[in-house]
């Protein structure tokens, strides 16, 4: 009777622990690898979303092939860097930045997302003229436009003329000594 109680156990605990075993766990099917440097492999599902859909074949091809030549290129950079920065404090500023440069773009995304979801971008003309009205101070000009563009519109008119002057004595220098003329 024990061991029939113990088999049945043994059984029970089989078939809980059986499928936590990765040997029985189906494996994430990998595309073929297209390209290979060193120990990293591109993957045919890695460029899936590159081509736009509706291009043609010969479009497709030139921009995997100048991706796949670029992504070669930047492993092949990457592993003699890798092979020439040995030192550990250069490793350890690198994650360090990396690890600032993730927080930064994790705090950009969420900003963005909340900015999105709650500005109201909607601003009404009454609003605009209220702003306008209540800050009016603050919109004043320290120098005045007209005035600011009929001074720069005046000295590039003159760098023009001068320009020009120069060109047409270079020009009347090389007629004068007949750079122009056709040998035969």
């Amino acid at each position: 009777m024990n061991s029939r109680i113990f088999g049945l156990l043994f059984i029970i605990l089989l078939i809980i622990i059986a499928p936590s075993c990765s040997y029985f766990k189906k494996k994430d099917i990998i595309s073929p690898p297209l390209a290979r440097v060193f120990e990293t492999y591109l993957y045919k599902n890695d460029i899936e979303d590159l081509v736009p859909p509706g291009s043609s074949a010969e479009d497709s091809v030139i921009l995997v092939k100048s991706f796949i030549d670029a992504w070669v290129k930047k492993q092949l950079f990457l592993n003699k860097a890798d092979e020439n920065l040995f030192d550990e404090q250069i490793y350890r500023k690198i994650e360090n930045q990396m690890e600032d440069y993730r927080a930064s773009l994790i705090i950009y995304a969420y900003e963005s997302e909340l900015i999105r979801q709650k500005l109201d971008t909607f601003v009404s003309g009454s609003d605009i003229e209220k702003y306008y009205n209540e800050h009016l101070s603050l919109l004043k000009l320290k120098d005045d436009i007209l005035k600011e563009n009929l001074k720069n519109s005046i000295l590039n008119k003159r760098k023009n003329e001068i320009v020009r002057t120069a060109e047409n004595k270079v020009y009347q220098n090389a007629i004068d000594k007949n750079f122009f003329e056709i040998y035969e």
